[in-house]
């Protein structure tokens, strides 16, 4: 087993899927994770929907920090995926993960 310090870093990945749909995933080696999808290898999702590309990268993180992206940026919906896509790269739709999606009710009542 490797010491703590010289594993490879885990990253969050997004797969644009050829029917159009969005694929997130984490990862400790992309260029494997990214054959093994478009092989038909690495997941039931993405099975079905291949050839998928590369949409975006996340810089390197703790395992643990990458499943807690990963997760978040499952639950949001894909437009907002897409608009952090579009205007700058992951780094946004990171920024837009860690955003509460819903206004608590403290937030309505000042907004109102």
């Amino acid at each position: 087993m490797r010491p703590e310090n010289q594993q490879k870093p885990w990253r969050v990945y997004l797969l644009s899927c050829a029917d159009g749909t969005l694929y997130t995933g984490a990862t400790n080696s992309i260029e494997r994770r990214l054959g093994e999808h478009n092989r038909g290898k690495a997941s039931r999702y993405t099975r079905s929907r291949r050839p998928v590309t590369l949409r975006a990268i996340s810089a390197g993180m703790s395992r643990g920090e990458a499943l807690r992206l990963e997760i978040k940026i499952k639950q949001m919906p894909k437009s907002k995926k897409a608009a952090g896509l579009v205007t700058k790269g992951y780094s946004t739709v990171r920024k837009c993960a860690k955003r509460k999606t819903t206004l608590t009710k403290r937030e309505k009542e000042s907004k109102a």
